[in-house]
Formats: structure tokens, C-alpha cells, sequence
């Protein structure tokens, strides 16, 4: 069971329907373990019960998606606190490294290339397979990329 005053309303009352009818007034709707009184609490209650007068009732259609918190809530109820928000909400958060103008703490881990590259490295291919870039213009002269190779001499 939903033992707070807005999960009742949400999951009982509006899903099934149904209102508890029959609560005393004095008693706070909350979890009975939070309910003072102790068992003269509880035997209350289960008098209630045993005699009909704590019951749930069918709400009429009409009146099913009208109805708010206050009215479904069977007694005297503690509202839920509003949710707190952050104080800097709606603003951009700058990292604290950023605001400080130092470089961030922790180096990313991601692949690395060499910082040099040596002549043994270099691809080697033919130049068959490169194909020119630049094209012929109709006067007969080569544009300004010449090739993809980088390689012509």
C-alpha cells in the first residue's frame, strides 16, 4: 500500500478508482510505523475495519480524474517537500580546471600517435597506384595540386 497522501492519490485513487473512507481524523495518513499511539492505534484502526466504517469506496467516473490530493488523502496528510534545485541551475558549469586557466588533471587515455615521424617510416608505394589529383587544364597545364603523392620531384 501507497502510505504517503500523493502515491495514494497517483497509484490507488486515480489507477483503481477507489477512496478510503472511514479514517480518522485525528490520525495522520502515513506509513503506521511513523503513526503515534502505538497498539491503541492499531486496534483502532482494525475496529474500523472489522465494522465497516474503514472501506474503500468506488469513486464515480466523473469525478475520478477531478479530484486532487486533499480530496483523495483520507486524513490529515504532510505535504512533500518541494525538490531542491541547484543553486547554479540553468547556467553552464565550467570545469574547475577551465576556471583556473590550468590544464585539466587527468591526461586522456585514448590512442596516441608518435610525435616524430622517421624516414622508415614513411609509406613507401608505387607510383602506379597514385593517382594525379591535379587536372589538365585545356591549354594543357597542370593546376596547383599536382599530385597525391606528395612524392614528385
Amino acid at each position: 500500500m501507497r502510505w504517503t497522501a500523493e502515491d495514494f492519490h497517483t497509484h490507488v485513487a486515480e489507477e483503481y478508482g477507489v477512496c478510503l473512507q472511514g479514517w480518522p481524523k485525528h490520525l495522520a495518513f502515513a506509513n503506521l510505523s511513523d503513526v503515534p499511539g502505538g497498539m491503541s492505534t492499531m486496534h483502532d484502526l482494525l475496529g474500523r475495519i472489522e465494522r465497516g466504517t474503514l472501506a474503500f469506496t468506488k469513486l464515480l467516473n466523473h469525478k475520478r480524474g477531478v479530484l486532487t490530493v486533499e480530496d483523495t488523502a483520507p486524513g490529515i496528510f504532510t505535504p512533500r517537500a518541494p525538490r531542491a534545485e541547484r543553486r547554479d541551475y540553468g547556467r553552464q558549469r565550467i570545469p574547475p580546471w577551465q576556471r583556473q586557466s590550468r590544464p585539466p588533471r587527468r591526461i586522456c587515455m585514448g590512442p596516441k600517435s608518435v610525435e616524430y615521424i622517421e624516414d622508415s617510416d614513411v609509406y613507401n608505394s608505387d607510383s602506379e597506384e597514385i593517382e594525379s589529383v591535379g587536372e589538365v587544364a585545356e591549354d594543357g597545364v597542370v593546376s596547383e595540386i599536382e599530385s597525391a603523392s606528395g612524392f614528385d620531384d
